[in-house]
């Protein structure tokens, strides 16, 4: 038997498609923060960095590096969201 293609979900189609699709998701989509960065000095504007420790004992935001500026710290920790490599951040 050829290859017949289905034809389209008509649910989020139209106008207000991407309206209906981002309700959607914002009702069944949940984030967790991973990293923080809290003010530690407001005159400098230094800040520390935090990330979520999932080990059992622990299940909280431990300190990793040191105080710095706020771009500084993001362009360092940032992009070991959702890798190996966050977990190895301490």
């Amino acid at each position: 038997m050829p290859w017949k293609r289905k034809s389209a979900d008509t649910r989020y189609s139209g106008p207000s498609a991407n309206t209906q699709l981002m309700t959607l998701l914002r009702k069944e989509i949940h984030y967790s923060p991973m990293l923080q960065f809290m003010l530690e000095d407001a005159q400098r504007r230094t800040f520390v960095t935090q990330r979520y420790c999932f080990r059992g004992a622990i299940d909280d935001w431990v300190y990793i590096g040191t105080p710095g500026k706020l771009a500084t710290l993001v362009q360092k920790y940032v992009r070991h969201l959702g890798k190996e490599s966050y977990f190895d951040l301490m």
